[in-house]
Protein backbone atom coordinates (compact mmCIF):
# COMPACT_ATOMS: atom_id res chain seq x y z
CA UNK A 1 0.00 0.00 0.00
CA UNK A 2 1.28 3.30 -0.98
CA UNK A 3 1.13 6.86 1.33
CA UNK A 4 -1.83 7.77 -0.67
CA UNK A 5 -3.89 4.57 -0.31
CA UNK A 6 -3.09 4.96 3.25
CA UNK A 7 -3.92 8.02 3.82
CA UNK A 8 -7.55 7.42 1.70
CA UNK A 9 -7.47 4.33 4.23
CA UNK A 10 -6.99 7.03 6.99
CA UNK A 11 -9.89 9.35 5.75
CA UNK A 12 -12.38 6.88 5.67
CA UNK A 13 -11.85 5.41 9.02
CA UNK A 14 -12.57 9.22 10.19
CA UNK A 15 -15.86 8.97 8.50
CA UNK A 16 -16.68 5.43 10.08
CA UNK A 17 -16.09 6.40 13.45
CA UNK A 18 -17.65 9.41 13.06
CA UNK A 19 -20.65 7.41 11.71
CA UNK A 20 -20.67 4.69 14.66
CA UNK A 21 -20.34 7.85 17.11
CA UNK A 22 -23.34 9.56 15.75
CA UNK A 23 -25.37 6.02 15.84
CA UNK A 24 -24.40 5.25 19.64
CA UNK A 25 -25.60 9.15 20.61
CA UNK A 26 -29.18 8.43 18.91
CA UNK A 27 -29.37 5.40 20.66
CA UNK A 28 -28.50 6.29 24.11
CA UNK A 29 -30.15 9.46 23.61
CA UNK A 30 -33.37 8.35 20.78
CA UNK A 31 -33.51 9.65 16.95
CA UNK A 32 -34.47 13.07 17.57
CA UNK A 33 -30.69 13.94 19.20
CA UNK A 34 -28.98 12.96 16.24
CA UNK A 35 -28.74 16.74 14.66
CA UNK A 36 -27.35 14.92 11.58
CA UNK A 37 -30.22 13.22 10.16
CA UNK A 38 -33.97 12.44 10.00
CA UNK A 39 -36.04 14.17 12.67
CA UNK A 40 -33.21 15.10 14.75
CA UNK A 41 -31.89 17.26 11.87
CA UNK A 42 -35.58 18.94 11.10
CA UNK A 43 -35.96 19.51 15.10
CA UNK A 44 -32.50 21.40 15.04
CA UNK A 45 -33.37 23.63 11.66
CA UNK A 46 -36.59 24.50 13.55
CA UNK A 47 -35.35 25.73 16.70
CA UNK A 48 -32.66 27.96 14.37
CA UNK A 49 -35.82 29.01 12.36
CA UNK A 50 -39.36 28.03 13.45
CA UNK A 51 -42.07 29.05 10.77
CA UNK A 52 -40.45 28.33 7.60
CA UNK A 53 -42.01 26.50 4.27
CA UNK A 54 -41.71 23.10 3.61
CA UNK A 55 -39.95 23.92 0.46
CA UNK A 56 -37.62 25.75 1.97
CA UNK A 57 -36.80 23.39 4.40
CA UNK A 58 -36.32 20.56 2.30
CA UNK A 59 -33.91 23.01 0.09
CA UNK A 60 -31.75 23.71 3.40
CA UNK A 61 -31.57 20.05 4.32
CA UNK A 62 -30.87 18.69 0.49
CA UNK A 63 -33.73 16.56 0.27
CA UNK A 64 -37.43 16.41 -1.84
CA UNK A 65 -40.40 17.50 -0.54
CA UNK A 66 -42.74 14.23 -0.45
CA UNK A 67 -39.66 12.77 1.50
CA UNK A 68 -39.62 16.02 4.07
CA UNK A 69 -43.37 15.62 4.35
CA UNK A 70 -43.30 11.92 5.49
CA UNK A 71 -40.87 13.10 8.26
CA UNK A 72 -43.27 15.85 9.37
CA UNK A 73 -45.99 14.05 9.23
CA UNK A 74 -44.82 11.30 11.76
CA UNK A 75 -43.28 14.22 13.86
CA UNK A 76 -47.00 15.71 13.93
CA UNK A 77 -48.31 12.72 15.01
CA UNK A 78 -46.14 12.56 17.52
CA UNK A 79 -46.54 16.37 18.64
CA UNK A 80 -43.61 18.14 17.98
CA UNK A 81 -44.80 20.21 14.97
CA UNK A 82 -47.45 21.80 13.19
CA UNK A 83 -47.93 22.87 9.84
CA UNK A 84 -50.59 25.16 8.80
CA UNK A 85 -51.07 27.66 5.55
CA UNK A 86 -49.54 30.52 4.86
CA UNK A 87 -51.27 33.87 4.64
CA UNK A 88 -49.94 35.31 2.30
CA UNK A 89 -50.15 32.26 -0.33
CA UNK A 90 -52.70 29.49 0.63
CA UNK A 91 -50.30 26.91 -1.25
CA UNK A 92 -47.61 27.67 0.99
CA UNK A 93 -47.64 24.91 4.04
CA UNK A 94 -45.11 26.92 6.97
CA UNK A 95 -43.76 24.73 9.57
CA UNK A 96 -43.61 25.17 13.71
CA UNK A 97 -42.55 23.58 16.48
CA UNK A 98 -45.22 22.80 18.93
CA UNK A 99 -44.78 23.79 22.87
CA UNK A 100 -44.17 19.87 23.25
CA UNK A 101 -41.52 20.08 20.59
CA UNK A 102 -39.44 23.60 22.20
CA UNK A 103 -39.45 21.69 25.08
CA UNK A 104 -37.70 18.28 23.97
CA UNK A 105 -34.09 17.84 25.83
CA UNK A 106 -31.69 16.73 22.69
CA UNK A 107 -27.68 16.41 24.71
CA UNK A 108 -25.10 18.96 23.37
CA UNK A 109 -23.09 17.10 21.06
CA UNK A 110 -20.35 19.51 19.96
CA UNK A 111 -18.88 17.48 16.84
CA UNK A 112 -16.14 20.23 15.92
CA UNK A 113 -14.37 20.22 19.17
CA UNK A 114 -14.37 16.65 19.27
CA UNK A 115 -12.55 16.19 15.99
CA UNK A 116 -10.29 19.85 16.27
CA UNK A 117 -10.61 20.39 19.84
CA UNK A 118 -6.62 19.14 20.13
CA UNK A 119 -5.76 21.29 17.41
CA UNK A 120 -3.20 24.11 17.60
CA UNK A 121 -4.25 27.67 15.78
CA UNK A 122 -1.40 26.26 13.77
CA UNK A 123 -3.04 22.86 12.78
CA UNK A 124 -6.39 24.20 12.25
CA UNK A 125 -4.56 26.38 9.67
CA UNK A 126 -3.03 24.36 8.14
CA UNK A 127 -5.62 21.46 8.34
CA UNK A 128 -8.04 23.84 6.45
CA UNK A 129 -5.39 24.46 3.78
CA UNK A 130 -5.55 20.41 2.89
CA UNK A 131 -9.24 20.43 3.15
CA UNK A 132 -9.72 23.43 0.43
CA UNK A 133 -6.97 21.40 -1.93
CA UNK A 134 -8.89 17.92 -1.41
CA UNK A 135 -12.20 20.34 -2.54
CA UNK A 136 -10.86 21.60 -5.26
CA UNK A 137 -9.08 18.34 -6.49
CA UNK A 138 -12.77 16.85 -5.64
CA UNK A 139 -14.16 20.03 -7.81
CA UNK A 140 -11.82 19.68 -11.05
CA UNK A 141 -12.99 15.80 -11.35
CA UNK A 142 -16.68 16.62 -11.49
CA UNK A 143 -16.77 19.50 -13.69
CA UNK A 144 -17.30 23.26 -13.65
CA UNK A 145 -21.00 22.90 -14.23
CA UNK A 146 -21.56 20.30 -11.07
CA UNK A 147 -18.82 21.91 -9.29
CA UNK A 148 -20.42 25.41 -9.49
CA UNK A 149 -23.91 24.05 -9.04
CA UNK A 150 -22.92 22.78 -5.26
CA UNK A 151 -20.94 26.25 -5.02
CA UNK A 152 -24.26 28.04 -5.11
CA UNK A 153 -26.38 25.30 -3.39
CA UNK A 154 -23.39 25.69 -0.51
CA UNK A 155 -24.34 29.61 -0.50
CA UNK A 156 -28.01 29.47 -0.69
CA UNK A 157 -27.84 27.27 2.66
CA UNK A 158 -24.97 29.27 4.42
CA UNK A 159 -26.56 32.35 3.57
CA UNK A 160 -30.60 30.83 5.11
CA UNK A 161 -28.25 30.40 8.16
CA UNK A 162 -26.90 33.46 8.55
CA UNK A 163 -30.28 34.81 7.85
CA UNK A 164 -31.99 32.49 10.30
CA UNK A 165 -29.72 33.38 13.41
CA UNK A 166 -31.10 35.99 15.44
CA UNK A 167 -28.14 37.49 16.60
CA UNK A 168 -27.16 38.91 12.47
CA UNK A 169 -23.93 36.99 12.32
CA UNK A 170 -22.96 34.44 9.83
CA UNK A 171 -19.19 33.37 11.18
CA UNK A 172 -20.67 29.54 12.20
CA UNK A 173 -19.64 30.15 15.73
CA UNK A 174 -21.29 29.29 18.74
CA UNK A 175 -24.09 26.80 19.11
CA UNK A 176 -26.18 27.81 16.58
CA UNK A 177 -23.48 27.89 14.03
CA UNK A 178 -22.64 24.40 14.83
CA UNK A 179 -26.02 23.69 14.43
CA UNK A 180 -24.68 24.31 10.53
CA UNK A 181 -22.31 22.34 10.33
CA UNK A 182 -23.59 19.23 11.84
CA UNK A 183 -26.20 19.80 9.08
CA UNK A 184 -23.96 19.77 6.62
CA UNK A 185 -22.07 16.88 7.46
CA UNK A 186 -25.50 14.94 6.67
CA UNK A 187 -26.18 17.16 3.04
CA UNK A 188 -22.04 15.78 2.33
CA UNK A 189 -22.47 12.40 3.09
CA UNK A 190 -25.17 12.02 0.48
CA UNK A 191 -23.63 10.82 -3.04
CA UNK A 192 -26.38 11.53 -5.56
CA UNK A 193 -23.47 13.49 -7.57
CA UNK A 194 -24.66 16.48 -9.52
CA UNK A 195 -28.02 16.27 -7.69
CA UNK A 196 -25.86 17.19 -4.55
CA UNK A 197 -27.91 15.19 -2.25
CA UNK A 198 -31.26 15.25 -2.79
CA UNK A 199 -31.77 11.57 -2.88
CA UNK A 200 -31.17 10.87 -6.89
CA UNK A 201 -28.37 8.99 -8.01
CA UNK A 202 -27.16 5.23 -7.33
CA UNK A 203 -27.23 5.91 -3.56
CA UNK A 204 -29.82 8.44 -3.26
CA UNK A 205 -32.59 6.16 -1.94
CA UNK A 206 -30.40 4.54 0.83
CA UNK A 207 -30.05 8.25 2.33
CA UNK A 208 -33.50 9.19 1.70
CA UNK A 209 -34.08 6.24 3.43
CA UNK A 210 -32.57 7.89 6.87
CA UNK A 211 -35.52 10.31 7.23
CA UNK A 212 -38.49 7.23 7.54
Amino acid sequence: MDKIDELFDKYMNVRRVMGALRHKRMEDNGPLADETRGRGRVLALLRLRDGISTREMAEVLGIRVSSLNETLARMEADGIVSRRQSDEDRRVMLVDLTEAGRAIHTPSHDMPKVLFGDFSDEDIEAFGGYLDRMTASLEKELGVDSATAIKEDIARRKAFFEHGRPDGAGDGHGPRGHVRGRMDVDHGDREGGAAHGRGHGPHGRRHEDAWR
